[in-house]
């Protein structure tokens, strides 16, 4: 598998939009020794598919990392559908002080967690049941890549209690294209709640990508 170092200049770009000013040389190693595993173990363990180490950064880190936009300092998070920890593990490694639980109902994937996060020593709570089971509150959830808009929107708002959110991944193509995403999705909103596409800086993808904020404000 082809794997680069961390793409300094693009992690800098993105770095004030997710509260870091400026990454240290743990966070950056961290990240890279997280790239590495990505590339190696989680193919194993069918996390991530063989051919993915040429674009891990675009396509699976820096992808993840977008999640972080806006996040307050401190914020309780919920990755559903973690699978190898995306992007749940590198949102607590650009803001330490989050409290982030990775969700997953497959046994698999929680013991691939485990042995990532303890190779990283980062503090992450780890859960394994369906989403559909499972209670809490938290401040945004973040599905990456986990559930239909329709499914996530039946079964996650319970979760975000009076005053969080959800971040859905639309993925890659036009804003037009996301949009129509959204608009042909048979998901109404709940009542009260609404929807507004995530801008992504400038300089940090190499494609156009598109997140989806539904919330109360």
């Amino acid at each position: 598998m082809t794997l680069t170092t961390p793409p300094v200049d693009r992690l800098a770009a993105l770095g004030p939009a997710i509260g870091v000013p400026t990454w240290s040389d743990t966070q950056l190693a961290a990240l890279e020794q997280y790239a590495v595993w990505l590339t190696t173990e989680a193919v194993v363990r069918g996390g991530i598919g063989p051919s993915e180490g040429a674009r891990i950064w675009d396509r699976h880190i820096l992808d993840s990392l977008v999640f972080g936009i806006g996040l307050a300092p401190g914020s309780t998070v919920l990755d559903v559908g973690t699978g190898v920890g995306l992007p749940g593990i590198l949102l607590a490694i650009a803001q330490p002080d989050l409290h982030v639980t990775l969700l997953d109902r497959a046994g698999r994937r929680i013991d691939g967690l485990h042995r990532i996060l303890s190779i990283l020593d980062i503090d992450v709570t780890v859960e394994h049941a369906d989403v559909r089971n499972y209670s809490g509150t938290f401040d945004r959830v973040v599905l990456r890549a986990s559930l239909p808009i329709a499914d996530a929107l039946s079964q996650v708002p319970p979760l975000t209690g009076s005053a969080g959110e959800i971040w859905f991944g639309l993925g890659r193509g036009t804003d037009s294209k996301a949009m129509n995403a959204w608009h042909t999705a048979p998901a109404p909103l709940p009542e009260s709640w609404s929807a507004e596409l995530v801008t992504i800086p400038d300089g940090v993808l190499d494609s156009p990508s598109w997140l989806l904020r539904i919330g109360r404000w």
